[in-house]
């Protein structure tokens, strides 16, 4: 027996063609370059592939970093700060205003710590 309403469901979610589910996410990030740089940005959404935000420096498609990624789970006192260590690429760079660009970085490992 087929199930037509999950075919239309999963055909629906396979045209973003991007890897992981992505949740709108704007978390404090920080991203080391290879050359020692550090950039604080805002993620616009996160998934377990990626993450896509803003910046105003130029990244080179390909540039590999490491970044930090603070999670807000919980906003009261008694909950630490969760951290998702990442090492990861720029996938892509689009430009968005004159001097602002889109980043979509593909995330090749991590591991997640408390504070």
């Amino acid at each position: 027996m087929e199930a037509p309403f999950l075919d239309t469901f999963m055909s629906k979610l396979d045209d973003d063609r991007r890897r992981g589910r992505r949740l709108r996410l704007r978390l404090q990030t920080k991203l080391i370059r290879r050359t020692g740089v550090i950039l604080s940005m805002t993620t616009e959404n996160l998934s377990s592939s990626g993450f896509y935000c803003h910046t105003s420096e130029r990244l080179i498609p390909g540039e590999e970093f490491d970044c930090y990624i603070r999670l807000s789970l919980d906003h009261s006192a008694s909950l630490k700060q969760v951290v998702l260590l990442c090492r990861g690429r720029v996938a892509r760079v689009e430009s968005v205003a004159a001097d602002l660009c889109g980043v979509g970085c593909e995330i090749d490992d991590y591991l997640l710590v408390s504070e």
